[in-house]
């Protein structure tokens, strides 16, 4: 069997223990794990007349996928500029795309990496002369039908059908995912968009249990429920949710089963500490309720093993918060002397620690000419709030370096509910989607902000990273901090599976860089190759930390120990047992393997070589 030398390399980079026992896993299934088929196999591919009765017993449910893009096409059986006009109008913005079953929020996870793509036009990457053939339209990464259902028994057809013909499967909602695995080419999805419900509980006994859980409001949300739609009922009920931040993200898919992280985070938990109950259709079609009662290990592996993996999930009850007034500092500082930056970044990180234990949560955009942040506080009052933050402000205007900003402008406000804060400040500010990006990323821990002397190796080591990434024909490099982990709010009893690094993590870094849809495999495998090795200062810096599984690197060296740490080989055992012939299979999720990149049709998309 000949490998490709990129999968041989990962494969060496992977930690010895877990690597082992998750191959004689994947050898062990062999005979009942089956490669994908493909379209173009008409030895395996149903006939239309199979997709004909699948659609009659799913009672009409099943839709053919259309990329929205082809009404641009003047060529296209789908032509129609109206239609064509309007998704350009929306291209940008996460609510528009998630209403879409052919969409992805970043554009591209929609095509395949050599160059399957249907560009319209839109990238807000400057164009740069590259050498390219006249555009066309393909289905690219994007599933070939789709399922369109409330129905539990729909979707366990659906599940069956796919297992009988070996048809990639997916599940998505709003498709927002930096790996693509909420699709495939060639392949069927349940897209859970439908799935709305929406009750408020001021009590919650989960199924089985003989008590009620001691707290005072629950959300059950369903499947396809939006953060926009959640916190407009928290509003409305005077409860406080905790959720994402880009208002188009699903409460109870991808984002919640692979940790869920949050403004909100650092007084309240992450996403999985919230949740008291799951329904989840599994593999053998099998529609269950999962709690601290029922399937407790699966419960588990729900709470951090990442989406798309154990099951599609129908349902989640998760805790709801009281009314909170909501603090928040919005800071934006420029200078063309990149050292005089890199001082105000140091300093910034002085003070990452003290608010993280005082429950400031929020977001930093750095470059070397600009340090821009969005900071909130459920905690304290506005007084304490000024307090906390009155030193670092100090230093911004009396430094002696203060002399070289160009601007300096910040904004401090009390907001009257989390629903006002949304609305009024984070929302305005949401960041742009329907771009094609990679990203890298790494949980930083409480140890590298005990010094000044180990603050000043962090933020060189980020820095060097930064210094990696960008090119002419790219955008310029992005460097966010995310102050979102669960530094205040610990797991004693380790009840979820979210990697344990992420509870003694003071900011979770990310790396991001861009490029044109339509950019050639060259360029676009030069991007994903810079924003692996962007990541490897921090890496070598904290080899005992991790990465967050949902903002990663999809070229992850030691993926395993990197996304779950030691929790890696219980969610394994817990796969084999719901899960034993690897139906629920993406990039890098329980369950997979190196050598499915290798052998599998399905993964043909990530080509990076």
């Amino acid at each position: 069997m000949k490998y490709k030398p990129l999968v041989l390399l990962l494969t060496l980079l992977v930690s010895l223990s877990t690597a082992k026992q998750f191959d004689h896993f994947y050898r062990r299934n062999t005979n009942s794990y089956s490669k994908t088929c493909i379209s173009s196999d008409a030895s395996c591919w149903p006939a239309q007349s199979e997709w004909d009765k699948l659609n009659k017993t799913v009672h009409g449910n099943l839709v053919v996928v259309v990329r929205p893009g082809e009404t641009c096409y003047k060529d296209s059986p789908h032509y129609d500029p109206q239609a064509c006009k309007t998704f350009k109008e929306g291209y940008y913005d996460d609510l528009h795309r998630e209403s879409y079953i052919g969409t992805m929020q970043n554009s591209n996870w929609e095509d395949c990496e050599v160059g399957d793509s249907c560009p319209i036009g839109m990238s807000f990457v400057l164009p740069i002369f590259i050498p390219r053939s006249v555009p066309t339209c393909s289905q690219g990464a994007l599933p070939n039908y789709a399922l369109n259902s409330t129905s539990t028994d729909d979707i366990a057809t659906v599940i069956q059908f796919a297992a009988k013909y070996r048809i990639a499967f997916n599940i998505k909602n709003s498709g927002h995912d930096y790996f693509g695995r909420s699709t495939s080419p060639d392949s069927i999805t349940v897209w859970t968009h439908p799935l709305q419900k929406k009750e408020f509980h001021t009590s919650f006994r989960p199924e089985g249990c003989t008590k009620e859980i001691p707290h005072n409001a629950f959300f059950t949300l369903g499947g396809g429920v939006k953060w926009f739609d959640a916190y407009r009922a928290a509003y409305e009920n005077n409860v406080t949710l905790v959720g994402g931040a880009q208002p188009g993200v699903s409460a109870t898919g991808g984002w919640l089963q692979g940790g869920g992280h949050s403004i909100l985070t650092p007084t309240f938990g992450l996403g999985v500490d919230q949740v008291v109950q799951f329904k989840v259709v599994l593999a053998n079609g099998k529609f269950v309720t999962t709690n601290a009662c029922q399937y407790p290990d699966l419960f588990w592996a729900l709470r951090g093993g990442g989406g798309g993996t154990f099951g599609v999930v129908i349902e989640a009850t998760v805790k709801a918060h009281p009314y909170i007034e909501f603090q928040t500092l919005v800071v934006s500082v420029s200078s063309d002397v990149p050292h005089v930056m890199k001082d105000l970044f140091i300093e910034f990180a002085r003070h990452s620690e003290r608010w993280a234990n005082e429950g400031w949560g929020g977001y930093l955009t750095y470059t070397n000419r600009s340090l821009n942040f969005l900071y909130g506080n459920p905690r304290l009052s506005a007084k304490a709030a000024a307090v906390s933050t009155k030193p670092f402000l100090d230093y911004i205007q009396n430094n002696k370096y203060s002399h070289f900003y160009n601007q300096i402008q910040w904004d401090a406000a009390t907001h009257h509910g989390f629903y006002d804060f949304l609305i009024n400040t984070m929302y305005p500010k949401k960041l742009k989607v329907g771009i094609p990006i990679h990203t890298s990323s790494r949980l930083i821990p409480r140890e590298l902000f005990s010094t000044n002397e180990t603050i000043a190796n962090l933020i060189d080591a980020i820095l060097e990273g930064l210094d990696t990434i960008g090119s002419p024909i790219t955008s310029p490099p992005a460097l966010q901090i995310l102050a979102t982990t669960p530094f205040r709010v610990q797991d004693p009893n380790r009840e979820t599976s979210v990697q344990p690094a992420f509870r003694n993590a003071v900011w979770h870094l990310v790396f991001g860089e861009s490029f044109k849809q339509d950019a050639p495999k060259s360029l676009k495998s030069a991007v994903a190759k810079r924003i692996n090795k962007a990541a490897d200062p921090v890496r070598r810096l904290t080899p005992n930390s991790g990465v967050y599984f949902n903002e990663a690197d999809t070229l992850e060296p030691s993926w395993h120990k990197s996304f779950w740490g030691n929790n890696y080989e219980r969610l394994v055992k817990i796969k084999q047992k719901y899960d034993p012939n690897i139906f629920f299979n993406c990039w890098k999720c329980i369950g997979w393997s190196e050598r499915m990149w290798a052998e599998d049709k399905k993964y043909r998309c990530y080509s990076y070589s």
